[in-house]
């Protein structure tokens, strides 16, 4: 199977009442699996009285590549945004798989009608460079798996904030069941409901410093909501690596809410063996973009 990428999009502002569009734009020639795509509107004031994930109050009213090729119809039409929700456990719709170049700009545009909450909005997708197909994961050896995981810290608000996570052994981790943890501050006033992937977004990721998972053009961020402990599915493949005692895996991730997360850490399950890195896998050492 392939190795895919975060293609992330910049935030934009979601007004009560207001339509908003949210848009990828990919940054080199590959292919974009929009079935998996994931929608994330979540409140960023901080009111302790309404849900952080506002998803569910948004319809949407088009979908579109290069403003074309419109993937939703119906007279005044108001498709529910869920259907793009990162806790779904399934695809509603066999959406196409759709080829892209570089400066190809995936567009949704939507509704909200929540009254008296602010929100913002970003959409991701799967993305599948050229230059990745046919690329072999590392094959995890035989053995039972252990957790790899980084120190926790807080994650200050509307601030991009380092994680890094440093190997002790030799191995093979699969860096699509990545999870994460952390908490909102309720002890500042901060208890609304909702989870806390809800409103944090992953600005960054790589292997050893080398390719960024997450792309695209912009500052894009993408949904930590794919890496949920709670989610019934991985929406991305973002590859088994081989891995030597040292190495790290870094994420620089971002909350959007009015109030810090407690706590933040993430871990991938791996299983440790004494093969070290082969030269050919697992740095990643493709043409950075």
């Amino acid at each position: 199977m392939s190795l895919e990428f975060i293609l992330g999009s910049p935030l934009v502002t979601a007004d009560s009442g207001t339509a908003f569009s949210v848009s990828a734009v990919a940054q080199e020639d590959g292919t974009v699996f929009l079935p998996r795509g994931i929608l994330n509107v979540f409140m960023d004031n901080g009111a302790s009285d309404a849900p952080i994930d506002l998803t569910a109050y948004c319809g949407i009213t088009a979908i579109e590549i290069d403003s074309g090729s419109p993937q939703a119809k119906g007279l005044n039409r108001s498709i529910p945004a869920a259907a793009f929700s990162g806790k779904r456990l399934a695809d509603f719709a066999d959406l196409p798989v759709v080829r892209v170049k570089s400066g190809t700009t995936i567009t949704l545009t939507l509704e909200y009608t929540a009254t008296g909450v602010e929100g913002l909005a970003g959409v991701e997708f799967p993305f599948l460079a050229d230059r990745n197909v046919g690329y072999r994961n590392a094959l995890m050896p035989n053995g039972p798996e252990l957790w790899a995981g980084c120190p926790k810290a807080n994650v200050a608000d509307a601030t991009d904030t380092t994680f890094t996570l440093t190997f002790q052994d030799n191995g093979v981790f699969d860096f699509s069941r990545v999870i994460v943890r952390g908490h909102l501050d309720i002890a500042a006033g901060r208890a609304a409901p909702g989870t806390h992937t809800d409103s944090m977004l992953i600005q960054s990721a790589k292997l050893n410093g080398n390719q960024d998972f997450v792309v695209g053009q912009g500052t894009r961020y993408g949904s930590l909501a794919f890496a949920n402990p709670l989610r019934g599915r991985n929406f991305y493949n973002l590859g088994k690596w081989a891995v030597s005692s040292g190495d790290t895996l870094v994420m620089i991730v971002r909350h959007e809410f009015g109030s810090e997360v407690k706590d933040f850490s993430f871990a991938v399950p791996m299983v440790a063996s004494d093969i070290g890195r082969p030269p050919s896998q697992g740095s990643l050492s493709l043409p950075c973009k």
